[in-house]
């Protein structure tokens, strides 16, 4: 019974396994290489696995890091940490994502035909992306809210349409 690995002989990435106790293993593709390997290994082989100088051994794993664009993508998911010093009930993490972006849109579209907030209550609830609800107790801190997220938004989206830029603080102030 003979176990082995093919290999790509420029990589040293395995590229199959094969076992003549199960089946005849196939011709070797050219490009590749085949090493005869022991049952312990044979158990042990995974995908960080290669030969490298014709012995099996374990490869360094690389980690890729993620471009601006993907991190600015990131971001957006990840949501806008607001602190209010006027009304600290305010404070904590928003979200930002497309979806709470149409909602600050559309209530904000509201705000500044119509002067007040939607409704009959004179305040807005909204909620943070724990999925606790604040109040936003006067239309003037709302709009400083959607101006903060709009800010921060857009400049993660230049980042996200350019690939350059610094990626901003995803931290604001409110009154």
């Amino acid at each position: 019974m003979t176990q082995k690995v093919y290999y790509d002989v420029t990589t040293g990435a395995i590229t199959g396994m094969y076992d003549d106790a199960v089946r005849p293993s196939p011709s070797v593709p050219n490009g590749q290489a085949a090493l005869a390997v022991t049952p312990a290994q044979w158990v042990q082989i995974g995908p960080e696995w290669g030969v490298v100088n014709g012995t099996l051994t374990t490869l360094p794993v690389v980690v890729s890091t993620p471009s601006l664009a993907q991190q600015a993508q990131g971001a957006l998911s990840a949501g806008l940490t607001i602190t209010s010093t006027g009304t600290p009930a305010l404070d904590g993490v928003y979200s930002v994502n497309s979806t709470a972006q149409q909602n600050i849109t559309a209530t904000q579209l509201y705000v500044t035909v119509n002067g007040k907030f939607p409704g009959s209550s004179g305040t807005m609830s909204w909620s943070q992306a724990n999925g606790s609800v604040v109040t936003f107790p006067s239309v003037a801190e709302f709009q400083a809210f959607a101006s903060a997220v709009a800010s921060y938004v857009a400049d993660l989206q230049e980042i996200i349409l350019t690939n350059s830029g610094s990626l901003p603080e995803a931290t604001a102030t409110l009154p």
